[in-house]
């Protein structure tokens, strides 16, 4: 079952519940004019740009196959100026070089950086696109009548949306309206976008001017559409599920898992979905099958309801076959996110971005594609950018490679009545993505033990249906990657990319028993048999949180990007023969099956234990052992506090532990890194050591004390933290809440930039920093910050303001004196040596809960601890803020060396 998709994203929304206690704010000392001087520059933008050479975006053509698409379907007009459009803007990376190199080096055992990864916060420190050219963008759009929907975090991608006319005006374009061969109307450009000269080399390209989805396609058995007695009475059964196809433990015969005890205990797997799904299905699955309650979180991105179905989709089998497949091997997740957005450009660029700044999941999987002839190249280079962040935050991305054979573009090109071309699909042939292809798989008897594979594959007369087989062939958008060129290549290309890298049972024949309850009726139970490579990369994925989990367990770090790792096992001839299925047999219409890698199935399908064992080996290092006991500062012991421990140069998790009934904690560890230990409770704050280093073959002893946390009262309230919760995993971790925040409660941040309030953050994925102020609406008052990492209090902390409102806490865990504020330009130029005495940057202003009014702060005042503020710049600043306990005393300089002549 391989569904196909065009992209967009999730919204970030402004707080309409806050509407008038948040617009009043604007008005705080209304001797500042900003509306009248916001309205002046807005014109002098305008100005500036109108006086530019409109250049076209690099890579920004029309990709030859929606031309061609376009040709065939019927013209139905211009689309109505008023029209609302959204689109997002990808900016490139900087320091691209760079962060090729540290990606190739994180993956390679031999290198000091190995194992390594990167926060997304790090990701945007070292990689993020300038700040000034972010801003350009952003005026450029703005000045175009294009309103802000969302701002990446790493700046490389934004979401706007504005009225058609704005759009056509913005890019040069003119949005028509056509009805396709499928039955969609969508709308398109004529030409490719073009933009001012300034504007063109800070952008990579514009994603959304054509709103064409692509159809999910599925490989469904009809005949198994039938009881459960019918299909076994039929003797149609490859497995021992409802429907005669593989159950779980079928997956786990067949592919050699049954020595593994554990079932993804501690993991995280994201999938990428473009329709929603029925929960119940789900629950029907696990329950069928004994797997236990699943842990699912659903992140929906841009106001999608997560309704299957919703919006025209056509695609909620297809969420139910992902989520059922990974459940399959891993039903003991710590947490299966399914990010779901609508099937059009802008979302579904946006959803992978979503995935990669939450940085939440390090397995991801997807089932959906266009062939490399539809998707244009500024989006392929869009999701290039993404994917490479996912590598370098050690994120694993698997995705099936398609069902029409070597013709992966045989569908679309059934709906238009012509010829099928050779051509492989994307994001499968993305150099950080593993493509995962299709086998027939025979077993001894129904469910029994592995006999062997053959390439899958179907006819090219009946590719519109999704039947052509094992996607695979060559790219012919990328070159071929390190993994397939060295030390020699491998693939039918001598230059480009080769798709698959590895493959699974994809044959319908031969398939999974899915439920999808839409589907039961008085001649169907609603359990029916599926194939395609859909479901294997989902298991492929599931199959690496396992890898993931025991890596984990033997003290390594997560195993990120797979293609690196499965090649150099692949490689060595005595560990491909014990780890894989090497498939020979077989052709997907064009690429035939060979010894070792093929075009078809790429190395094969995995031989489970012996190839988990050769990805996660045990760790040969000294252990020794972190133990400890947590008390509140009455030295009492707290029992149930959670004990996070990380490894402190790759951030990666290495267990999470409960203090028993006497406060106490005890882990074996590896002795050859260092770690950073976090201890929350309820109530309490956190306390965050780093450096912790484990003695070998000892005990190495660490206790923690800690103190009670600070409570909100409910109401709406204006608040900051002096803890950094930039990696939070999710607001009960941020606030101390046994259930997540509702939408109302959501923290919202004033950006002048975009003049207007966001919701931010948006759960799962937290990104409160510290020295910033957020508003929020509380219902209680047991909100408690309890964890975290507190600001280093060596050094000075630096806010930046931007021209305008913003708003601004304290950083440190004391209330710090206004006086101790200095302010700089943002060059670095001291403007002011204290806050008071700046003509540019205003005294901060309080909100007052029980007036619902405001007050300004005066010199000698200070910033509380907890509480948020506003502040106006008249100019981009920067505020620097001593410590209260103020700075260390510098080092004595340095004796010069004395010159002998």
């Amino acid at each position: 079952m391989y569904s196909r998709y065009q992209r967009r994203s999730r919204v970030r929304r402004s707080g309409a519940a806050y509407g008038a206690a948040l617009t009043a704010i604007l008005a705080v000392a209304g001797a500042h004019a900003a509306g009248a001087q916001t309205a002046v520059s807005l014109e002098a933008i305008k100005a500036k740009f109108a006086a530019q050479p409109r250049v076209q975006i690099q890579h920004n053509s029309i990709a030859p196959g929606v031309a061609s698409l376009l040709r065939q379907s019927r013209f139905l007009g211009r689309q109505d100026g008023q029209t609302p459009v959204s689109i997002a803007i990808s900016l490139p990376l900087r320091n691209r070089a760079a962060l090729d190199e540290y990606v190739r080096r994180i993956a390679d055992p031999k290198d000091a950086l190995y194992g390594h990864g990167l926060t997304t916060k790090q990701f945007a420190d070292l990689y993020a696109p300038a700040q000034e050219d972010f801003d350009t963008v952003l005026q450029y759009a703005k000045a175009s009548g294009l309103s802000v929907v969302e701002a990446s975090p790493t700046r490389s991608l934004v979401v706007l949306s504005g009225e058609s006319r704005n759009v056509e005006s913005a890019f040069g374009v003119k949005l028509s309206r056509y009805l396709l061969p499928s039955g969609y109307v969508v709308h398109a450009n004529d030409v490719a976008p073009t933009v001012p000269q300034s504007i063109s080399s800070r952008i990579i390209g514009v994603t959304g001017l054509n709103s064409i989805p692509a159809t999910s396609y599925h490989k469904h058995i009809v005949p198994k559409y039938v009881s459960d007695i019918q299909s076994f009475l039929s003797g149609n059964v490859a497995g021992t599920g409802p429907a005669g196809g593989l159950a779980p433990s079928d997956i786990v015969t067949a592919y050699n898992l049954t020595s593994l005890t554990y079932k993804g205990e501690g993991q995280t797997v994201a999938l990428y979905e473009l329709d929603g799904y029925d929960p119940k299905d789900i629950t029907t699955y696990t329950t069928r099958f004994g797997l236990g309650a699943s842990n699912l979180t659903n992140v929906l991105v841009n106001g999608f309801s997560g309704v299957p179905g919703a919006d025209g989709g056509t695609g909620y089998v297809e969420v139910v076959l992902d989520i059922d497949m990974v459940l399959a091997l891993a039903p003991k997740l710590q947490n299966l996110y399914v990010y779901e957005a609508k099937n059009n450009g802008t979302d579904s660029l946006a959803l992978y971005k979503r995935i990669a700044d939450d940085n939440v999941a390090k397995v991801v999987s997807t089932s959906w594609g266009l062939p490399e002839t539809i998707i244009d190249d500024a989006t392929r280079l869009s999701e290039d950018q993404i994917f490479t962040q996912m590598s370098a935050q050690r994120q694993s991305i698997f995705d099936a490679s398609g069902d029409s054979g070597a013709y992966d573009d045989a569908p679309i090109a059934a709906q238009l009545g012509v010829a099928a071309t050779v051509c492989v699909d994307d994001p499968a042939s993305q150099p950080h993505v593993t493509g995962v292809g299709g086998t027939t798989l025979t077993t001894v008897s129904p469910g029994g033990a592995y006999t062997s594979e053959t390439v899958w594959k179907g006819t090219l007369a009946g590719a519109a249906d999704n039947d052509g087989g094992s996607g695979g062939g060559k790219s012919v958008k990328w070159p071929k990657p390190d993994f397939q060129k060295s030390p020699t290549a491998v693939g039918e290309d001598a230059v480009n990319r080769d798709v698959p890298d590895v493959a699974l049972d994809a044959d319908g024949a031969t398939g999974y028993d899915i439920y999808v309850g839409a589907f039961a009726s008085s001649t169907s139970t609603g359990w029916f048999t599926v194939g395609g490579t859909s479901a294997a990369a989902p298991l492929w994925g599931a199959f690496f949180s396992l890898v993931n989990q025991q890596r984990s367990g033997n003290g390594l770090s997560f195993i990120g990007e797979a293609n690196p790792p499965i090649y150099a096992v692949a490689r060595d001839a005595t560990n491909y023969a014990a780890a894989f299925h090497d498939v020979t047999t077989g052709d997907n219409l064009v690429y035939k099956a060979k010894v070792g890698y093929d075009d078809a199935t790429g190395w094969g399908s995995f031989n489970g234990a012996p190839l988990l064992n050769l990805l996660a080996p045990v760790n040969t290092a000294t252990l020794g052992t972190l133990s400890g006991t947590v008390t509140n500062s009455n030295l009492t012991p707290i029992a149930g506090a959670t004990v996070h421990i990380v490894r402190s140069d790759t951030g990666d998790l290495q267990a999470d532990l409960k203090t028993d009934a006497n406060g106490k904690y005890t882990k074996t560890l590896s002795s050859a890194v260092g770690y950073t230990v976090t201890v929350s409770a309820s109530g309490y704050a956190g306390v965050t050591d780093t450096g912790i280093v484990i003695l070998p073959g000892a005990t190495t002893i660490h206790d923690f004390i800690l103190t009670t946390g600070h409570v909100y009262p409910s109401g709406l309230q204006m608040i900051s933290s002096p803890y950094d919760y930039t990696n939070a995993a999710d607001y009960p971790t941020l606030m101390g809440l046994a259930t997540p925040l509702t939408r109302e409660q959501r923290l919202y941040s004033y950006q002048p930039s975009e003049l207007q309030y966001v919701a931010y953050p948006t759960y799962p994925a937290d990104t409160l920093h510290p020295g910033q102020g957020y508003w929020v609406k509380l219902d209680s008052t047991n909100y408690t910050h309890f964890q975290g990492t507190p600001v280093v209090t060596t050094q000075v902390f630096r806010t930046v303001l931007q021209q305008g409102w913003n708003q601004i806490g304290n950083p440190f865990l004391e209330d710090t004196a206004l006086g101790s504020i200095e302010v700089d330009d943002t060059k670095g130029n001291v403007l002011s040596s204290t806050l008071a005495a700046s003509a540019i940057v205003k005294l901060p202003w309080v909100y007052h809960q029980d007036t619902n009014g405001y007050t300004q702060l005066t010199a000698s005042d200070s910033l509380a601890t907890w509480q948020g503020y506003w502040i106006y710049s008249a100019s981009p600043t920067v505020l620097v803020i001593t410590p209260p306990g103020g700075l260390p005393p510098s080092p004595p300089p340095t004796q010069p060396k004395t010159s002998v002549h």
